[in-house]
């Protein structure tokens, strides 16, 4: 466990309790003054996907919802997105550098601008996908799934 493999403790409720299931970290601003936060939402990346690896015993109830909490083990997924084609090298590490882009009704935005990633943010070229993106403004973009190696 630790950040070679993305692996973090954290708290899940029942529902996300079960092996395999995928939930995207979307911590409300009320997290952040709880008791539990640094071992709940604070331990994750806002936006991320993760995938439940193994659920333990151990529950909490959640002082906010009143919602039964259990601690589990959770993966970071890799995010999609585009980056300039002369990185997209699989298994090459590269910094997050979001383009200098002013067309804000680009149906590729989300993919060069990810909620889950911020500036700098390092991480593994884990394998370059099959999409064409044709570029408003003509920038050469390769679509990979990125690993970021932790924060």
């Amino acid at each position: 466990m630790g950040k070679l493999n993305n692996e973090k403790v954290t708290l899940v409720t029942e529902a996300q309790a079960k092996k395999g299931v995928i939930l995207i970290a979307k911590p409300l601003p009320s997290c952040v003054k709880c008791k539990l936060y640094k071992v709940c939402m604070g331990n994750l990346r806002p936006y991320a996907r993760y995938e439940v690896v193994k659920v333990r015993r151990i529950s909490h109830v959640c002082p906010l919802t009143g919602s039964p909490m259990r601690v589990a083990i959770v993966r970071e997924l890799p995010v999609k997105v585009a980056i300039a084609s002369h990185k997209a090298v699989e298994g090459a590490i590269v910094s997050y550098s979001p383009p200098n882009c002013n067309v804000g009704n680009c149906k590729y935005r989300e993919l060069c601008f990810p909620k889950a990633l911020r500036r700098r943010d390092k991480g593994v070229v884990k394998d370059i996908l099959d999409i064409t993106i044709n570029c408003p403004e003509g920038r050469d973009l390769k679509v990979i799934l990125f690993l970021p190696l932790g924060r």
